[in-house]
């Protein structure tokens, strides 16, 4: 695989995955789609190097996945379920994705939380907001983190159709500014829509 890639080769995970190889290019919206119990979200984890595969391989710019911080710095996860243990404020939240990075990237958070429509909300606890309002805050801290690689499950799934049509919005300008995004999802139409 060359350079600026994310791929995988030959996943083998338990029950859930086959032999799965896949090459995804940075610049693109690459959608996973599937019916449930698919293996979507366990592909996404192994590609986000949250879960070890039996075997194969994950690859990102042709070398072995990096570990800790290093991966950290190049990909950004969000989980399906997203739970939040501590009532910080949405900024603090978002905060959060600087912390590979070793410093507290205020533009870098200020424009995550404007990114998810969330400024407004900037000072308010986590624990008080909606669920949408809470999937935006967890995706917020991902793009604060600014990766190489967006991998996120079932974004869209709490949101309500504008704040759906804006998130992709904003994942398309992730993927014209170089970034690679991979998204699962349900929704043929939304994973078909460019």
């Amino acid at each position: 695989m060359s350079s600026r890639r994310l791929g995988c080769a030959g996943l083998l995970v338990g029950g859930r995955l086959h032999g799965v190889s896949a090459i995804l290019e940075p610049g693109r919206i690459t959608a996973i789609c599937g019916p449930n119990g698919a293996g979507k979200s366990t592909l996404l984890q192994c590609l986000a190097g949250v879960l070890a595969p039996d075997a194969g391989e994950v690859l990102l710019d042709g070398a072995p996945l990096p570990s800790g911080r290093a991966r950290a710095r190049r990909v950004g996860y969000l989980p399906q379920t997203g739970e939040i243990a501590w009532n910080l404020s949405v900024a603090a939240l978002a905060g959060l994705g600087r912390l590979p990075h070793r410093d507290r990237g205020e533009t870098q958070v200020a424009a995550a939380l404007a990114a998810c429509d969330l400024a407004h909300l900037a000072d308010r606890p986590v624990f008080s907001l909606s669920g949408g309002e809470r999937a935006r805050a967890l995706l917020a801290r991902v793009l604060a983190g600014a990766p190489e690689w967006i991998l996120a499950d079932e974004p869209l799934a709490a949101l309500d159709l504008g704040h759906q049509v804006a998130l992709l919005e904003r994942l398309r300008a992730a993927a014209d500014r170089g970034a690679g995004v991979v998204l699962v999802l349900h929704d043929l139409a939304l994973g078909a829509a460019d």
